[in-house]
């Protein structure tokens, strides 16, 4: 953990995830909650991933074919 009360670290990235430290347990919208043991979790935040509520990078191709 990043902060010395415990807190953890989350960093918003420009066009990209939301990055939070891990592990964590995130809560979907349906209420149900998914574990993730890895040391970093990337959250979606562009509502184009095909693996809700984790990042899957779908937001890189959708920001491509706007510069073509």
């Amino acid at each position: 953990m990043s902060a010395k009360n415990g807190a953890r670290r989350v960093r918003v990235v420009a066009k990209g995830p939301i990055l939070v430290e891990g592990p964590v347990d995130v809560e979907r919208s349906d209420g149900t909650t998914l574990h993730c043991d890895r040391f970093q979790v990337a959250i979606c935040a562009c509502g184009f991933s095909t693996t809700p509520p984790l990042c899957d990078a779908s937001h890189r191709r959708i920001l491509r074919r706007r510069r073509d």
